[in-house]
């Protein structure tokens, strides 16, 4: 059927700027001020560290307290003693007195023990070395999970304006609907249909709503961000994000030689070793120097005022030093074991991700393709309106925007996947080559 109805033309003019005449989400629900971008996402996870990153930076502060600890072993060391004694002297000493108290001052210093604490200061910085290591690795792991409730948050916000588009041409129709019915050219059971109908479209929007609201207070808690999260999303520049991925064997090799976290292992394995060495140190020869200063109640000719000497100290055997070395076995065992179980969990998460690329650009391709025949058919669309043909031009231009809702859900899914495998290869997430081609 043909019309030229001007008020037809109104209708559609609305629509397109139907998504101002309703209150965004946003706006209700953490709208601060500025605008929330990735790389600010990044910056703020590094400068305001959440809970979770206090904690390991925490374990390393005690780490360096640790290692000051033993920095301080062969320190010198200073002693004042007084004895109180009380004696029968024999006929011997000239001084007959009772009172055989004394005071002493001694001062101790380890001069030389093969080694032990340098083993023992190298064991700790390698551990912190190892910790730092772990540190950055779950720092970037936080980075992946904010980067995907934003991108997240980014589609859900799109989907809501196109949630909006099609319930304004929902709300359209159904008016249509009721001014047919009431001249009976619609029975009330169709009328029932699009009204049940616009009733979805309604619900539907107000889910992607609180969608909204819920990502919104995740990515909030995710990075530990107390204020309001600015309203305004900056979208990541999304075309031709890909770049041709090496040799799969390739990449794996460089992410078991890159990746933080098995190198991380590997200086926890290296300071287990070290701490063997450190425990083979104790039975070397050691060096041990001494002063001593005293203050005598009775004088006695055996007595020195003071003395100074070097002791020379071999250890034979230590009963306690066997379960100690036993116990850095152990944990040997459990990091080379833990090595190569990480080891094949990341090559399996290459072999994943790189499956998910090669989909996710088929997809991307399929979806692309489709949003083209989309804007064809609106275009078609909009010339039969101009002639007089009655069509449904609110429908045409909803579906453009679902098509461009999953041409974007698509590219973000692909960027989510080349930062998954920069973080595995040890590369920066955002990776200069994917900057590049954004």
């Amino acid at each position: 059927m043909r019309t030229t109805s001007v008020k037809y033309l109104a209708i559609f003019s609305t629509i397109s700027i139907a998504p101002m005449l309703f209150i965004s989400p946003a706006s209700y629900a953490l709208d601060g001020e500025g605008t929330l971008t990735l790389e600010s996402i990044f910056d703020y996870i590094e400068q305001q560290q959440a809970p979770d990153l206090r904690m390991q930076q925490a374990n390393i502060h005690q780490l360096h307290a640790k290692l000051a600890q033993a920095n301080s072993i062969n320190d010198l060391e200073i002693n004042l003693i007084g004895h109180a004694r009380y004696v029968e002297p024999n006929e011997l000493p000239r001084d007959q007195s009772n009172n055989d108290s004394f005071a002493s001052l001694e001062l101790r210093k380890k001069l030389y023990d093969s080694g032990h604490r340098e083993y023992n200061e190298r064991a700790f910085k390698t551990l912190i070395e190892a910790k730092n290591l772990e540190a950055q690795y779950y720092l970037n792991q936080k980075k992946l999970t904010a980067a995907e409730l934003f991108f997240k948050l980014i589609t859900t916000e799109t989907r809501y304006l196109r949630d909006t588009e099609a319930m304004m041409v929902a709300f359209e129709w159904t008016h249509r609907a009721r001014q047919e019915h009431s001249v009976g050219k619609l029975s009330t059971v169709d009328l029932r249909k699009k009204e049940a109908k616009t009733q979805q479209l309604v619900r539907i929007r107000a889910a992607s709503a609180m969608e909204i609201r819920n990502l919104r207070t995740q990515l909030a808690l995710n990075i530990g961000y107390t204020q309001t999260l600015p309203a305004e999303l900056t979208i990541p520049k999304l075309n031709n994000i890909h770049f041709t991925l090496p040799d799969m064997n390739t990449t794996q090799q460089e992410a078991i030689s890159s990746n933080l976290l098995i190198k991380a292992i590997q200086k926890e394995i290296l300071a287990e070793k070290i701490n063997l060495k450190k425990e083979d140190s104790r039975y070397d020869l050691q060096v041990l120097g001494y002063a001593d200063v005293n203050a005598y109640n009775r004088d006695l000719s055996s007595r020195d005022e003071w003395r100074v000497g070097i002791a020379f100290k071999l250890p034979l055997f230590s009963q306690k030093s066997i379960p100690h070395k036993n116990e850095i076995h152990a944990k040997l065992h459990r990091l080379e074991a833990k090595l190569e179980h990480k080891t094949n969990e990341i090559k399996s998460n290459i072999y994943q991700i790189y499956n998910d690329i090669e989909l996710q650009e088929s997809r991307l391709s399929e979806v692309q393709t489709n949003e083209d025949y989309k804007y064809l058919e609106l275009d078609r669309s909009r010339a039969l309106y101009e002639v007089g043909y009655r069509v449904n031009i609110g429908n045409s231009m909803t579906e453009t925007t679902g098509a461009d809702i999953l041409i974007k859900s698509q590219q973000l899914d692909m960027m989510q996947s080349y930062m998954k495998l920069n973080n595995l290869i040890g590369r920066p997430l955002l990776d200069q080559r994917i900057k590049e081609k954004r």
